[in-house]
């Protein structure tokens, strides 16, 4: 998941979360029963170690996300590297 200046605000208002600027890189491990994506992600905050987080995108108020899912040499055939 990749997110590009991404500002979500929570629905009452209280919390603020900033994301992206310019850009953010997590890995989806699941969705909540509420809707929320569960990450694991580093550079949060300054620390660059590995941690969980969460992201509900109902509260993507600013910039973008943008979802890859990785798929299989049996679906999308051999790649072949070279040019």
């Amino acid at each position: 998941m990749q997110i590009l200046k991404g500002i979500f605000k929570s629905r009452d208002g209280r919390r603020t979360q900033y994301a992206g600027d310019p850009d953010h890189t997590a890995v989806v491990t699941g969705v909540e029963g509420d809707g929320r994506l569960r990450v694991v992600q580093s550079n949060v905050s300054g620390s660059k170690n590995v941690a969980e987080g969460k992201y509900d995108v109902s509260e993507l108020v600013n910039g973008e996300i943008r979802i890859f899912r990785a798929v299989g040499e049996g679906w999308i055939g051999k790649l072949d590297p070279t040019w």
